[in-house]
């Protein structure tokens, strides 16, 4: 079999193909060691994942050394291909909760596609650097060559698969790490405010404090994984859309920057926030002033506190538009107009990104969603056109426009395929019907 096109973070495309039907690896002991991420290290170099160069004069499968040469983006990104092909098994499969209605989103990779990998991770730089902030206690002593001119802060650069593995190794242990010039080069730290030699960083990142350190395991993360290494997961309750990271299971569990904890609010952000009864008291005063200002009317609002809707991007709405059709008592058509506010939405917002001015959000929400009433009125809502063109902006950015086709496709297909699993039979019934109705002369 010639194996499935990709291409990866670095810009390297290869084929690749599973060699054998066996039980997916769990075994992480690699050479007698054993590591945070043997099994797909063990996989690659015994072949039970081949991969060859499709590009260049050399097509072969790539050798043992070139394996450990490998951009450590690209390692982990033939790690997420050995969890889809069931070559080895996933170390981690729980991603946790959907941000929007809180069901538990697990990762079933075996047997995804590898088609989206073709595209993935274009515009990926060949070399991933990263330079962070540091806050530090220890400062690296100077050497002769680190001259007082170069950039203060953390430098990473992306480690190859040999030099990450005396980090894997020391994962695998029980007990904090124990910093040594190997491990600062696994770590890809390459530069301390200038300071470039490695047993001076290992003595600089060994006095650091604990929340220096978080800068480190952040620094790795971004020159380890490409930007784009992630699951494009749908939550089976709500529909919420979820860049889940993939493989799941990295060196660090770090939140991104900016990023806060989605289900463990503070204190201060749980007592900031008003309850449900609360806020729709708020909504109904605020909605009356906004109302009387733009001069409208006959437009229902009201508040949900369930789970939000989902935009056609998969994002949970701040509020919606809706005018819906009813038949009176009579059985005369008529128009409801209904402006909805999602609680939830608001409240998720304050504990990500911590206080706003809810006041301020609730006003914006009304007036856009009683833009879009006039609109309707009007025959035309280009508003709405231009916030579906956005969303599928966003959808492209995520799935990639020829996946996000294909996938579309595949849909379309499958959603033709059940409408023949009903007409099909049916078609038989009425054919053999005519046929019965011709011998028994009532056709003639």
């Amino acid at each position: 079999m010639a194996g499935s096109l990709i291409r990866l973070p670095s810009g390297l495309r290869v084929r690749v193909r599973r060699a054998g039907k066996g039980a997916p690896r769990t075994d992480d002991v690699v050479e007698g060691t054993r590591l945070f991420v043997g099994r797909t290290l063990g996989a690659l170099l015994e072949g039970a994942l081949v991969v060859e160069r499709a590009e260049g004069k050399e097509r072969g499968a790539l050798t043992k050394d070139e394996v450990l040469a490998l951009d450590l983006r690209d390692f982990h990104a033939l790690r997420d291909v050995c969890e889809r092909l069931g070559v080895v098994a996933p170390e981690e499969t729980d991603a946790g909760e959907c941000r929007n209605c809180d069901a538990p989103i697990v990762v079933e990779a075996r047997g995804a596609a590898l088609d989206d990998l073709e595209e993935r991770y274009e515009g990926e730089p060949s070399a991933r650097e990263e330079r962070v902030a540091w806050g530090g206690a220890g400062r690296a002593r100077k050497s002769a060559r680190g001259g007082r001119g170069s950039a203060r802060g953390l430098r990473f650069r992306t480690p190859t698969v040999e030099q990450a593995r005396p980090l894997w190794a020391a994962l695998a242990k029980d007990g904090p790490l124990h910093l040594t010039p190997a491990l600062v080069r696994a770590l890809g730290v390459r530069s301390l405010s200038g300071e470039t030699r490695a047993s001076a960083l290992a003595e600089a990142l060994a006095r650091a404090p604990d929340r220096a350190w978080a800068a480190v395991e952040r620094g790795f993360l971004a020159v380890a994984y490409a930007e784009r290494a992630f699951h494009p997961l749908t939550c089976a309750e709500c529909g919420a859309l979820h860049e889940v990271d993939a493989p799941l299971a990295r060196e660090f569990a770090v939140e991104r920057e900016g990023e806060r904890a989605r289900h463990a609010p503070g204190e201060d952000a749980e007592a900031g926030f008003p309850d449900a009864e609360a806020f729709e008291r708020l909504v109904a005063r605020d909605g009356a002033e906004v109302y009387a200002a733009l001069e409208v009317r006959n437009i229902a609002l009201r508040v949900e506190d369930g789970v939000p809707e989902i935009d056609s991007a998969g994002e949970p709405l701040l509020g919606s538009y809706e005018p819906r059709e009813d038949l009176d008592a009579g059985g005369n058509a008529r128009t409801e107009f209904l402006i909805t506010l999602y609680f939830r939405s608001f409240q998720k917002m304050h504990e990500e990104d911590g206080p706003y001015d809810l006041e301020a959000e609730v006003r914006d929400t009304i007036e856009h969603e009683i833009e879009h009433h006039l609109y309707y009125l009007a025959g035309d809502d280009p508003m709405d056109a231009s916030e579906r063109a956005e969303a599928r902006k966003d959808l492209e950015g995520v799935y990639g426009r020829r996946t996000l086709e294909r996938r579309e496709r595949r849909e379309v297909l499958a959603e033709l395929g059940r409408g023949l699993r009903f007409v099909v039979p049916l078609l038989v019934v009425v054919a053999a019907l005519l046929l019965l109705l011709d011998w028994l002369g009532y056709l003639a």
